[in-house]
């Protein structure tokens, strides 16, 4: 049987001064993300070199999951009202299958 199982990274860059906002606003995201069908890992990381930068590790267990996610309305929210204000450029998203 094949693996499923998609895991996504997202890097982006808060603007400087909103670095705590940037957290309470991903945190929030977490909270909400890891009650949703699929969600198999939801992580945030700060960067040890670089306190602008914030990346999300997620597992889903497959694409269709994560499509739901990506149409949720807490991701939509950060999308329409908040990303223009909190980031510092587009977040970078990649999507990754398991080679084994």
């Amino acid at each position: 049987m094949a693996d499923t199982t998609v895991t996504v990274t997202v890097i982006m860059r808060a603007k400087a001064g909103y670095e705590e906002r940037m957290r309470g606003m991903l945190k929030n995201m977490i909270e909400h993300s890891r009650m949703e069908e699929g969600c198999l890992q939801y992580s945030m990381y700060e960067s040890m070199i670089y306190p602008l930068i914030f990346m999300l590790y997620m597992r889903w267990s497959d694409e269709a999951a994560f499509e739901r996610h990506m149409l949720s309305s807490h991701v939509k929210a950060f999308e329409e009202l908040h990303a223009k204000e909190l980031l510092d450029g587009p977040y970078d998203l990649k999507r990754w299958l398991s080679m084994g």
